[in-house]
């Protein structure tokens, strides 16, 4: 099983993007645009500022 790397991107920027994350040996997994997407993966992982 290929490890994953979660990302956001710009639309014109998702084929470059996911290209580098595979040619680093990861599974490219796209979290959606810049916004609000790049904030998906800190919040799922470690929550919103302020709650435990």
């Amino acid at each position: 099983m290929t490890p994953g790397n979660l990302y956001a991107a710009e639309p014109d920027a998702m084929d470059v993007t996911a290209r580098l994350i595979g040619g680093a040996g990861f599974d490219p997994v796209y979290v959606g645009d810049l916004d609000p997407g790049a904030r998906l993966p800190e919040d799922s992982c470690y929550g919103r500022p302020g709650e435990l």
